[in-house]
């Protein structure tokens, strides 16, 4: 008897093993690490060198380093971060063609080194290709110099997008794997700001951001389809412009669509009717259509928008702390939370005038890991506080 019972037993075990999902995976709703459902809490570092943490220059360790220890020591787990942003710097781009021809002598073993590092700490890494700053040619102080408008035109035709997908990001993808860090490879960071919706001052259609989209995903998925793939939406009442239906028509790619998505929030511009965390996620898909898939809040102020941090020429009307953001997208059925930005604790002129401190959201993460870390931590970390804060100067 005792040895059918531990027949059994056994049995059980190996069932349970084998249809545990291996690493992260999406379940309905839900995003599972090692088959159960996690929370990522976290912040944005989306650069320490702007336009250049993946180009020619070694990665900034330190700085890198004590974001994500910072970030797990308030028992986060996650950090979203810009890779080529406006190709200003990279990927390498043909000065004739003008389309990318390959990569910069550091970009690989940058990307390597801080998924290297974010895995010491259990941290995933939410990497992003561009931003809607490559349609716009009047960057900040050098950058405006070094942007091929030109390439950053044609990366959006079919011969810039192929040269894309075959000279970098297939390279990277192979380079990257399946690394224990990657949380997901995002497309975009906020498309729809390069459409007639947005603000840049060149403008694409939105067909052509779905086709892109489709192809990369595609791409992704086609070399590699235990990857996750994902987009930053500016505002949630775009998010249907990134069904699956809608990214096919446009590409024709059925690999190309995304398997989970991201939205942003900022109170001084957007209502209580488009923000997450007055709404829940259920709530969201049903009144703005879009697939049912989890859904990581990419960007909100990190300062909250609550007494001393809240004007009532805010857009939004109801005033709610950091900490309470972190809880009512767990509570909400969103799949995640990560704070704009570490850049230290200052007024960064370039994003509105708005002070972006990291310091609320550390605590926050610390009030949210307190009562739901089976939800968030990865792994067991030794944090080192000896040196630095991993604030961008």
């Amino acid at each position: 008897m005792k040895n059918i019972k531990l027949k059994m037993l056994c049995a059980l075990a190996f069932c349970s093993t084998a249809i545990a999902a291996p690493g992260l995976t999406v379940k309905g709703t839900e995003l599972q690490y090692n088959g159960k459902k996690i929370f990522f809490s976290g912040a944005n570092l989306a650069w320490s060198d702007y336009n250049s943490d993946v180009g020619d220059s070694p990665l900034n360790e330190n700085a890198w380093r004590k974001a994500v220890e910072g970030t797990r020591a308030a028992g986060g787990n996650a950090i979203r971060w810009w890779l080529f942003n406006n190709m200003s710097q990279s990927p390498e781009i043909d000065q004739t063609t003008h389309l990318v021809s390959g990569l910069k002598a550091n970009t690989i073993n940058n990307m390597k080194k801080a998924l290297d590092i974010a895995e010491e700490y259990g941290v995933m890494v939410s990497m992003c290709l561009f931003s809607h700053n490559l349609m716009e040619p009047n960057q900040w102080g050098l950058y405006n110099e070094k942007l091929d408008i030109t390439a950053n035109t044609q990366l959006f035709e079919d011969a810039g997008t192929k040269a894309f997908i075959d000279n970098a990001l297939i390279p990277v993808v192979k380079a990257i794997g399946n690394h224990k860090a990657l949380m997901t490879w995002e497309v975009f960071n906020e498309p729809e700001g390069m459409t007639s919706e947005g603000w840049t001052t060149k403008k694409l259609d939105k067909a052509t951001l779905q086709k892109f989209t489709n192809k990369v995903a595609a791409a992704i998925h086609t070399e590699n389809p235990e990857l996750l793939v994902s987009t930053g939406s500016v505002n949630i009442k775009y998010q249907a412009w990134w069904n699956d239906a809608a990214l096919v028509a446009a590409g024709g790619e059925a690999k190309g669509t995304l398997d989970f998505f991201q939205t942003h929030y900022y109170p001084y511009y957007q209502d209580d009717a488009v923000s997450p965390f007055v709404n829940t996620a259920a709530q969201m898909a049903t009144k703005y259509g879009y697939d049912n898939k989890p859904m990581i809040i990419g960007e909100f102020p990190a300062s909250g928008w609550a007494g001393e941090t809240y004007k009532s020429t805010f857009a939004a009307k109801t005033q709610i702390t950091t900490e309470e953001c972190y809880r009512k997208a767990f509570d909400g059925g969103y799949a995640g939370a990560l704070a704009w930005q570490y850049i230290g604790d200052k007024t960064e002129a370039n994003f509105g005038g708005y002070t972006y401190t990291i310091d609320p959201a550390l605590k926050a993460m610390t009030a949210l890991a307190a009562t739901e870390e089976a939800s968030i931590k990865i792994k067991d970390a030794t944090i080192d506080n000896t040196t630095g804060d991993g604030k961008m100067a």
